[in-house]
């Protein structure tokens, strides 16, 4: 008896199910069926859902009426009825619906094993074409990369390295070391160092020679600075000669001043001594003049010292 009512049971949520179940199956085919169109899905595959679901709402209708029929009978009290009705009548319809339910789902299954089967091979499709991809992107990265690398080294005129050491060489001062560049090549950052090099070196010889000629300039200068303080020490020394025999001679004159004053100051004191030694009779008075030998005019010549006067 419960097995019955248990079975009676699942007679009426069944029904009910279906009930909901059949108000929105319209609009949910129509909105299956639009969402596969315009997925651009096969028509097979359409046809074989519509079919299956055709199926199940057919068998839900002929299983309807039973299960009404089974919830009536047992209301009323007609259990015996009820369970005739069920057992002979509603059970068969219930099983085809169930097997046709089952279908769908088999089915759908199918579908999605199928999906899932593609979109599988979707995705390997996708892996190789990223690989493929990523090698074309490669090789093009590659050859962007030579060119760039080729247009930079022309640009260049020689390999960084041998740039640099140029460009160091310079630095220190080294001015004689030679680069290689390639025929043709005018335009480039090695041509151009290259070009510098030589205008530094023609300035650097440019400064030798002037430093090389103001050098001689420096050293005939020193020599003729030399040769004036050789000339000038000379008349220095001249100089210095006639001074002192300028000063000799003032010093003579001076002391040959100082004598001859004190022989005028001894002939004015001892002149009456003088005139009385030096009177001879019979000249009238007059004296002859007192010479002394002095220096010579001519030889055997006295020069006369002083002439006295006598009145």
């Amino acid at each position: 008896m419960r097995k019955f009512d248990a079975a009676v049971l699942q007679c009426v949520v069944l029904g009910c199910r279906f009930d909901t179940f059949s108000k929105h199956l319209a609009a949910e085919l129509t909105e299956l069926f639009s969402r596969r169109a315009n997925s651009g899905c096969e028509g097979r595959t359409l046809i074989g859902i519509a079919d299956h679901w055709a199926r199940v709402i057919d068998a839900g209708n002929k299983a309807t009426p039973f299960i009404d029929e089974v919830v009536a009978r047992q209301t009323s009290g007609d259990t015996e009825g009820a369970r005739t009705v069920l057992l002979q009548q509603a059970r068969p319809a219930l099983v085809e619906w169930l097997a046709a339910i089952n279908q769908l789902i088999d089915f759908q299954e199918a579908l999605n094993r199928q999906g899932g089967a593609e979109a599988r091979q979707i995705s390997v499709d996708f892996r190789w074409m990223m690989l493929a991809l990523s090698g074309l992107a490669c090789v093009i990265g590659g050859g962007v990369a030579v060119l760039v690398v080729r247009n930079i080294g022309r640009s260049l005129g020689a390999e960084p390295r041998e740039l640099i050491a140029f460009a160091d060489a310079i630095r220190r001062g080294d001015l004689s070391q030679r680069a290689g560049l390639r025929t043709g090549d005018t335009a480039s950052v090695m041509a151009t160092v290259v070009r510098m090099r030589e205008a530094l070196a023609d300035i650097v010889g440019q400064v030798r020679d002037g430093a090389d000629a103001v050098a001689g300039m420096s050293h005939a200068i020193a020599a003729g600075n030399a040769d004036l303080g050789a000339r000038t020490e000379l008349q220095a020394s001249a100089l210095e000669q006639a001074t002192g025999a300028l000063y000799r001679a003032a010093y003579c004159e001076r002391d040959r001043s100082r004598a001859g004053s004190r022989r005028r100051a001894s002939a004015t004191d001892g002149r009456p001594a003088v005139l009385a030694h030096h009177r001879e009779p019979g000249c009238g008075g007059a004296l002859r003049p007192q010479c002394e030998p002095g220096a010579r005019r001519g030889a055997g010549a006295w020069r006369p010292h002083r002439w006295l006067d006598f009145e």
